[in-house]
């Protein structure tokens, strides 16, 4: 599975340069494919689709070594997709609960700005 724009998207928001626009500007993308990403992320392909990020973010966050941090970069791209894969599940099953700015609040508060200060 290639992804191309939509991985840019997806992958923008666990980089060291990502604002809270970026957030979520994610999030309204996939808002706006509701029922494609609900299909991704919650039928058979999530797997898939999860290991594909991971392999994608993973080549992106490579030249990107902060010898600094106390995290080794492998784990933060495994929990920054994870999370980030989570809690759009979730939200897509839970539509009525948050709005994209909420959303994008979570998401920012519980993944990316945790990996950013590590």
């Amino acid at each position: 599975m290639r992804l191309t724009w939509v991985d840019e998207r997806a992958l923008a928001s666990l980089s060291d340069s990502v604002t809270p626009a970026g957030v979520v500007a994610l999030c309204r993308y996939v808002d706006g494919r509701r029922q494609l990403w609900s299909v991704l992320l919650t039928g058979g392909a999530a797997a898939s689709l999860r290991e594909e990020f991971i392999r994608q973010a993973r080549s992106i966050a490579t030249p990107r070594e902060r010898p600094e941090s106390s995290v080794p970069s492998e784990l933060a791209v495994v929990f920054g997709v994870s999370g980030t894969l989570e809690i759009l599940t979730w939200w897509l099953q839970n539509r009525k609960r948050c709005s994209v700015e909420q959303i994008a609040e979570i998401l920012d508060m519980l993944v990316i700005a945790p990996i950013l200060r590590a």
